[in-house]
């Protein structure tokens, strides 16, 4: 198991009722499969399209989250 810092924002956040906080997950979990536990934990999130950053970046889908990682996740944003 490692340790992970989430960060939730906007309606993400308010869905699931925390905006940071620390998760233990298994070692090598993919950012896609992070986010499909997370939807699993917190139901409020379910139908929400959820993007997510790694470390402050954006990364493809498939990338393993490390321990001491922060894995950012919110809904899509436009704007004009």
């Amino acid at each position: 198991m490692i340790k992970v810092n989430l960060l939730l924002f906007g309606a993400a956040a308010d869905a699931a009722g925390i905006r940071e906080t620390a998760v233990e997950t298994i070692d090598g979990i993919s950012v896609v499969q992070f986010i499909d536990h997370l939807i699993e934990c917190h139901q409020g999130l379910a139908g929400m399209r959820l993007l997510a950053a790694l470390n402050e970046e954006y990364v493809p889908a498939e990338t393993p989250i490390s321990a001491g990682d922060t894995v950012a996740v919110f809904c899509p944003v436009s704007g004009g």
